[in-house]
């Protein structure tokens, strides 16, 4: 064990009989003394929670790395791991896409992962499949409710990114899913545009 859990535990056995010893009493000193002791079991509780809160983000986050099981991630999620925690400027649900990890995508989704949530470089979730090709996590973000022609920072759809990287599946499923093929991002260049540039038109 940490040296810092041992002596929580000891702080923690002696609040307790502390407070354990106020039942009853009418005594003001031991009432002021059993409050301090709350007050300090309660900083150290806080404490303790974000301590755990901070190692179940960081095993959520492992989990996805390293792998597409569901139950490390649920172990993370059970442990209070946050749904939606940022790391490394992305969200938990745009790593698992980016990834291919479908099965832990689809599992952040059922525990109400925003679908629609902005990063910066990789847009959204479905901006992260259509840059990758990761069809399967189109149709899964889509059914939960992610818009098929939500722009990024510089008005570039999910089209329009699978488009650039000649993931021409993607692009028609998105097409078939209701997305734009022809709106342009900020700077005039739509998805057609930029497939022909870098030879992905078949």
């Amino acid at each position: 064990r940490k040296r810092g859990d041992t002596m929580n535990a000891a702080h923690a056995a002696r609040l307790s009989s502390t407070l354990r010893g106020v039942v009853g009493t009418r005594n003001a000193a031991r009432l002021l003394e059993a409050a301090e002791a709350a007050e300090e079991a309660a900083a150290l509780l806080r404490a303790a929670a974000k301590e755990a809160a901070e190692e179940a983000n960081d095993a959520l986050f492992a989990a996805i790395r390293e792998g597409d099981d569901v139950e490390r991630v649920e172990e993370a999620l059970r442990n209070g791991a946050a749904v939606d925690r940022v790391k490394e400027a992305d969200t938990m649900l745009v790593h698992a896409v980016f990834r291919g990890r479908n099965r832990i995508a689809k599992l952040l989704l059922a525990r109400g992962a925003d679908v629609h949530r902005l990063m910066h470089p990789r847009g959204t979730a479905l901006h992260a499949c259509a840059r990758v090709g990761n069809a399967e996590a189109v149709r899964l973000l889509v059914e939960a409710g992610a818009l098929v022609d939500a722009p990024d920072d510089e008005g570039c759809t999910p089209a329009w990114f699978a488009a650039e990287n000649g993931h021409l599946e993607v692009l028609r499923l998105l097409a078939e899913l209701g997305a734009s093929v022809d709106t342009p991002a900020n700077y005039g260049t739509t998805p057609a545009c930029i497939a022909a540039q870098y030879g992905h038109l078949e």
